[in-house]
């Protein structure tokens, strides 16, 4: 850029030099520039040499291999298309970044937007139930299709209108049964408020993940302290009612979205994420090869662990299940939540979610779909999951639907 001209000739680019001002080629700047080369001489006053003084061999800029795959990452661009959004894909073993695409430009999506979770929060809510004792996976509740907990007055709406009836806690998870989680939010909210938020950020939430090559931003787990600092405000079981189901002052981004379902899917370890997998040797500097980096653990037992993992191959694979239609006949086995989150837009209508991980019984690789303002995550964001599995295997697409808006998570 012109006006950024005179610094780069301090660091010693010619005016002619490619550099990099955004991105990874922003970070790997240093690595890829390499150092020109230059001769220091003493002429006498006529312009004639005398004699040299010193010299410098230039340096060739060294390679920077991504941890992206190419052939997927251009068919996550393809499939988002004009639509605003972000799909993210990781290596449940190391944090390696498979896949990173946001759309439209100007904002990573995936790092930098800041969104509602929806129901894929439930993950953390019913962890909670469960470590705490409150809740098991038979635990029954009655769902009508509404629930006055909070009042008539404050009633609130289940998806499906007409009700689950009785309904365990685990089937909660894999219907997505809005009630279910109601009671258990105010059941946690009764033993300790800071509960469920405690848990929301041991699972990576409202945090940055340590993804060192771009910008990202950490997103918002809301708690009683912050929110009498921000609005003089009292927390109240309303709040935890909210953030029970994902809503509420909850903001997270794909990539800790994706992070967190990789955790779950690789028995409890939160990998830092990175985007660079070596940078090759040169000059007087070794070769760079990242290795995979453990910044945490999920705070939840072997027992929990499975029954998350059961809980979300059901959704996939249960006749029940909010998204089993859109995965029916996919030769390779995936564990997901669907999320349909309230979000302000000009269309009114609610961003669109799925993050899963697969193959489920040998996890490779977590993923999240997410589609701003179009409807039900089961509608948009999980035939698009799909179709991005089929790319990672290099499997027959699946065609997708004719998209109709239905009811349900």
């Amino acid at each position: 850029p012109a006006e950024q001209m005179e610094d780069y000739r301090q660091q010693g680019y010619r005016d002619d030099a490619l550099v990099g001002i955004s991105g990874l080629e922003a970070y790997a700047e240093a690595f890829l520039a390499g150092k020109n080369g230059g001769r220091l001489y003493l002429v006498d006053a006529n312009g004639a040499y005398v004699r040299g003084l010193v010299e410098r061999r230039p340096e060739r800029g060294r390679a920077v291999t991504a941890t992206l795959d190419r052939a997927v990452q251009a068919h996550a661009e393809k499939i988002l298309g004009e639509h605003s959004g972000a799909i993210v894909a990781i290596d449940v073993n190391t944090g390696a970044l498979r896949v990173m695409a946001s759309r439209l430009p100007l904002l990573n999506r995936a790092t930098q937007g800041t969104y509602p979770s929806a129901s894929v929060f439930k993950i953390v809510t019913i962890s909670a139930a469960l470590e705490t004792g409150l809740f098991n996976t038979g635990s029954v509740f009655n769902c009508l299709g509404y629930w006055d907990g909070l009042g008539a007055a404050n009633r609130k709406a289940c998806w499906l209108a007409a009700g689950h009836q009785n309904i365990s806690l685990i089937d909660g998870l894999i219907q997505s049964c809005d009630v279910v989680f109601y009671e258990v939010g105010m059941a946690l909210d009764s033993k300790d408020p800071t509960l469920l938020p405690t848990y929301g950020a041991a699972f990576g939430l409202g945090q940055r993940t340590g993804l060192v090559e771009i910008p990202e931003v950490a997103g918002l787990m809301p708690t009683p302290q912050w929110k009498f600092d921000t609005y003089l405000e009292s927390w109240t079981v309303g709040d935890t009612v909210n953030l029970s189901i994902g809503q509420g002052f909850l903001l997270v981004t794909p990539l800790q979205i994706a992070e967190m379902l990789s955790a779950v899917a690789n028995g409890g370890t939160l990998y830092q994420p990175y985007l660079i997998e070596r940078v090759e040797a040169g000059g007087s500097q070794p070769e760079q090869v990242t290795q995979p980096l453990a910044r945490g653990r999920l705070p939840i037992s072997s027992a929990t662990l499975a029954t998350l993992q059961q809980g979300l191959l059901a959704v996939t694979t249960q006749s029940n299940g909010t998204a089993s239609h859109r995965f029916a006949g996919l030769s390779i086995s995936v564990a997901g939540k669907t999320g349909t989150a309230e979000a302000p837009g000009p269309t009114g209508k609610p961003h669109s979610w799925f993050a899963g991980y697969f193959p489920a019984d040998k996890p490779e690789v977590a993923m999240v779909v997410l589609v701003e303002n179009i409807g039900e995550g089961s509608s948009y964001a999980a035939p698009m999951f799909r179709q991005m599995v089929e790319a990672f295997y290099g499997l027959p697409l699946t065609p997708l639907p004719e998209i109709i808006e239905v009811t349900g998570d």
